[in-house]
């Protein structure tokens, strides 16, 4: 209830501009605090594979490294995915505490 009016008749709800008559209201207890919805638990990399799937785990000391991939793809997409591991593995790189070095650096 936001307030009542002056003379005490009308009350003036939440989300409302009409007033009620007070006669008409009905005491009640106040709802009970509303939980925090939790998020979601997140599933381990090998729960989440769809069918259709495969999916590689590596494990180092700091945790799991997983990639999904599908069962079937074409020569072109083959491709296409080791280019993107090469980037990956750049991008990987940016993480390591100390450079490694390539062979040939």
């Amino acid at each position: 209830m936001r307030r009542f009016s002056e003379d005490g008749e009308w009350a003036f709800l939440e989300g409302s501009n009409t007033g009620v008559p007070v006669a008409e209201l009905i005491a009640a207890d106040a709802p009970p605090p509303s939980k925090p919805e939790r998020p979601p638990m997140s599933l381990a990399p090998r729960e989440r594979v769809k069918v259709g799937l495969r999916q590689d785990v590596f494990s180092v000391p700091e945790g799991e490294i997983s990639i999904p991939w599908p069962v079937s793809l074409s020569p072109e997409s083959f491709e296409d995915v080791g280019d993107w591991l090469d980037i990956l593995k750049r991008k990987i790189g940016r993480s390591v505490k100390e450079p490694v070095k390539e062979p040939g650096d």
